[in-house]
């Protein structure tokens, strides 16, 4: 234990220097980071600084760039191998990822663009977890001079490192689509590669007072909405876990037809705006002033459309919640 706990604490003052130094294998870096073991100036040795992988950048950008643009993760492994970037992991420690199987390099695209990268690379933190060691009094509420957060045998401590700036050239609009293709991913059939319907992909979300994570869990001919507490939502890592089966309470169910038919007679309006718009555009062809006039049109049908989606989703919840008020035996009995 008190070895644990010096190991913790060597730890914790790597990463709490005025500039965070690097206390594990270089094969476990955030993507886009080297270290510098000796001193710029004098050659001197000296702790393994965070720096920008400078000798990569163009790799790991051309590699991240390709995922934002909806590219399969096997063809982002093959980014990966075409750089031969280093990998990251220690069962290579010290190869490229042309040294690997094409098998390896796909499960490296999906590992290497989880949420702890996106956070790292997008706003320059890295977030630390740590388990705390040994039991601590009843009015103990720290640990290393951090909170300790339920979670473990006795509690963990949570910190971020404001990382060095890095070289890779990736836009508001990259990061964007990256954020959205790990939070919007389509739901699969469980019995077949079909995607469920709008509903179904719904992403889950957050209460209003942040204390409950929801989603729509498609069950026979029934829509399931189910709830998890906060405090169950996180992986040991501290980050977001997927669900698993059945978890969570079911707070309401919602006949499966009545819901999917709302959302198709919404989509049915918004997308015979869309073609009223686009028969106009091709129709009304006389100047160019009408041609721009009636392209904005298209363009405004569609955005139209997106918000009849949106709009679709609320109506479910209002739906849920007039089905809870109405008929209270849909709530579960324990």
């Amino acid at each position: 234990r008190v070895l644990r706990n010096n190991m913790v604490g060597g730890t914790i003052g790597f990463f709490t220097r005025p500039r965070p130094a690097w206390p594990y294998s270089v094969t476990l870096l955030p993507a886009g980071y080297a270290v510098e073991v000796a001193d710029p100036e004098t050659g001197a040795p000296s702790a393994p600084y965070l720096c920008a992988d400078t000798a990569n950048t163009a790799g790991w950008a051309a590699f991240y760039q390709a995922f934002s643009r909806g590219e399969s993760y096997k063809s982002c492994g093959e980014v990966l191998a075409e750089f031969n970037l280093p990998v990251r992991g220690q069962l290579n420690p010290g190869a490229g990822y042309r040294d690997v199987e094409r098998v390896a390099r796909t499960k490296a695209a999906r590992t290497l663009t989880r949420a702890r990268h996106l956070t790292a690379l997008r706003d320059g933190i890295y977030v630390v977890r740590k388990s705390v060691t040994e039991p601590l009094g009843p009015d103990v509420h720290e640990w290393h001079e951090f909170p300790v957060l339920p979670g473990g045998a006795y509690g963990v401590i949570e910190f971020q490192v404001a990382l060095p700036d890095h070289e890779l050239e990736l836009t508001d609009e990259e990061f964007l689509a990256w954020e959205q293709r790990l939070t919007g991913r389509e739901s699969r059939a469980p019995n077949g590669p079909e995607t469920l319907s709008l509903l179904a992909q719904t992403p889950a979300w957050w209460t209003l007072d942040g204390t409950h994570q929801q989603r729509i869990i498609p069950v026979r001919t029934s829509y399931q909405i189910r709830e998890r507490l906060r405090e169950t939502a996180f992986n040991g890592r501290g980050m977001i876990r997927g669900w698993t089966g059945d978890e969570g309470q079911l707070i309401a169910s919602v006949d499966r037809w009545t819901a999917e038919r709302a959302l198709a007679d919404l989509i049915d309006q918004a997308a015979d705006e869309f073609l009223k718009a686009g028969t106009k555009f091709r129709l009304d062809t006389d100047t160019v002033q009408a041609q721009e006039r009636a392209q904005a049109e298209a363009v405004t049908a569609l955005a139209d459309v997106e918000l009849a989606l949106d709009d679709a989703r609320d109506d479910v919840e209002v739906a849920t919640d007039a089905l809870l008020r109405a008929n209270p035996q849909n709530r579960p009995t324990s």
